[in-house]
C-alpha cells in the first residue's frame, strides 16, 4: 500500500542521502498479537549486533530500488529537496510515502535508514524513480459518503513508496534522503524520523460508531459543503408546453464503523438513492429509478495520539453497487488507505479530518470531515 509519510527534520551528522530496501516479505496476515507492542520493542527484534537502523534496512520493499554498500554520493546541492505535510506515522505490513517536490527534473533518490540514537544503517539505496512510482496503483477509498465512488486521493506530483514486511515491528527509525536529476546534481538531504504505530491503542475509540454527516471542501477559498443522512436536489423538467420542478434524492440507510481492541474493524454502509429516469423528458411525467448501494469493509486501525495521526487500512470489502458485487482480499503490503487524518472526539462524536495539499505548498487544496455518533 503506499501512504504518504510525514516527517520531523532531526539534527544530526549522518553524511547525505538515504534509503534502504530488502525485497524478502512474507505472505501472512497480518499478526495484531505479535505486532501490538510498546515502540521501544523495535529493537528487541533485531539480531545481536544488530541495530535498528539495519533491521528496518533489511525489511523494507523498496520498488525499482537498489541496495549499494558505503555511502551515497556527495551532494553538490544545485537543485532543491522540500518534504511538506508528510506523515509523521508508518503502519505495519505497509510501510510509508515519502512526498516532495524539487526545482530539478529528478530521476532518482539516495536513501539510508538510521536509529533514532544516531547509528547508521549499513550502505544506502539507489531507487531509480520511473520505477518506484508506477509499480502500484495508489487510491483512497472513501466509504459511505462518497456515495459508492472510489476517489483517487490527491498525491503529491512526486513520491517515494517504502513497503515493510511483516518482520518490521512497532517502533522508531529515521532515514536521511536526497533526490538527483539526470545530469548528476544532487540535492541537500534531509532527515526525517517515523514511529511505526501499532494497531489499535486508543481506548476512546472502542465501540460502534454511526455516521451522521460529511463535510467537503475543494480550493482553498471554497465554501464548506455539509451533507447528512439524507438530502434531495430539485431537478427542472422542461417540456414543449411547460416545465415542472422535481426532486432526485438519496438516503443513507446505514454507515457504522466498530473499533475493536485488537485493532480490527468492521464498516457496514448501505445507501439508496432515487433519480430521474431520461424518459421522464419525452413523456413529461416523472419516472422514477431507485438504486441501492452497500459496501462491508474490514482490516485493521492505528491512532498515534501523540500526532494525532489516524488510520485505517483495508484488507477485505464486498460491494454491492444494485445487483453488481464485487469482492477483494488484499495481502499484507497492498491493503488500501481507506482514511488517514486526524481526529476529535467531543460529547459522543467522532470527527474524522483528512486533508490533502496536492501542490505541496502548506495550505490545504481539500479538506474531508465525516461526524460519527456513539452507539
Amino acid at each position: 500500500m503506499k501512504l504518504k509519510l510525514s516527517t520531523i527534520l532531526l539534527t544530526g551528522l549522518v553524511f547525505l542521502a538515504a534509503c534502504s530496501n530488502d525485497e524478502t516479505s512474507t505472505e501472512t496476515e497480518p499478526n495484531n498479537e505479535e505486532q501490538n507492542q510498546t515502540p521501544d520493542e523495535t529493537s528487541d527484534s533485531s539480531e545481536e549486533g544488530s541495530t535498528v537502523a539495519n533491521v528496518v534496512a533489511e525489511n523494507v520493499m523498496i520498488p525499482g530500488g537498489t541496495k549499494e554498500e558505503g555511502t551515497p554520493p556527495t551532494p553538490n546541492e544545485a537543485i532543491t529537496l522540500d518534504i511538506v505535510g508528510a506523515r509523521k506515522t508508518a503502519n505495519l505490513n505497509e510501510g510509508f510515502e515519502i512526498p516532495f517536490s524539487s526545482s530539478g527534473t529528478v530521476t532518482g533518490a539516495y536513501l539510508q535508514f538510521k536509529d533514532k540514537d544516531g547509528e547508521v544503517a549499513d550502505g544506502y539505496y539507489d531507487i531509480n524513480l520511473s520505477e518506484n512510482n508506477v509499480s502500484k496503483e495508489s487510491f483512497t477509498k472513501h466509504l459511505g459518503v462518497k456515495r459508492n465512488q472510489k476517489v483517487q486521493s490527491k498525491q503529491s506530483a512526486q513520491s517515494i513508496d517504502v513497503d515493510f514486511n511483516t518482520q518490521i515491528e512497532p517502533g522508531e527509525f529515521c532515514y536521511i534522503v536526497c533526490v538527483y536529476d539526470s545530469e548528476g546534481n544532487i540535492s541537500a538531504p534531509q532527515e526525517v524520523c517515523v514511529t511505526i504505530a501499532a494497531w489499535g491503542g486508543y481506548e476512546a475509540l472502542l465501540g460502534t460508531w454511526n455516521f451522521v454527516e460529511e463535510a467537503f471542501q475543494e480550493g482553498e477559498n471554497a465554501q464548506l459543503t455539509v451533507s447528512g443522512l439524507s438530502g434531495c436536489t430539485e431537478i427542472t423538467i422542461v417540456c414543449p408546453e411547460f416545465s415542472y420542478a422535481d426532486e432526485e434524492c438519496f438516503n443513507i440507510d446505514k454507515g457504522e464503523i466498530v473499533f475493536n481492541a485488537d485493532g480490527t474493524y468492521e464498516y457496514d454502509y448501505q445507501i439508496t438513492i432515487t433519480t430521474i429516469n431520461p424518459e421522464t423528458y419525452e413523456v413529461c411525467n416523472t419516472i422514477f429509478d431507485t438504486s441501492v448501494y452497500s459496501y462491508q469493509s474490514s482490516g485493521f486501525w492505528s491512532y498515534d495520539e501523540t500526532e494525532n495521526e489516524f488510520a485505517i487500512v483495508e484488507y477485505n470489502y464486498s460491494e454491492d453497487d444494485n445487483g453488481t458485487q464485487d469482492t477483494g482480499d488484499f495481502e499484507p503490503g497492498e491493503g488500501y488507505l481507506l482514511y488517514f487524518g486526524t481526529i476529535e472526539i467531543s460529547d459522543n462524536r467522532l470527527t474524522i479530518t483528512e486533508t490533502e495539499d496536492e501542490d505541496l505548498n502548506g495550505i490545504p487544496d481539500y479538506i474531508y470531515k465525516e461526524v460519527y455518533e456513539k452507539e
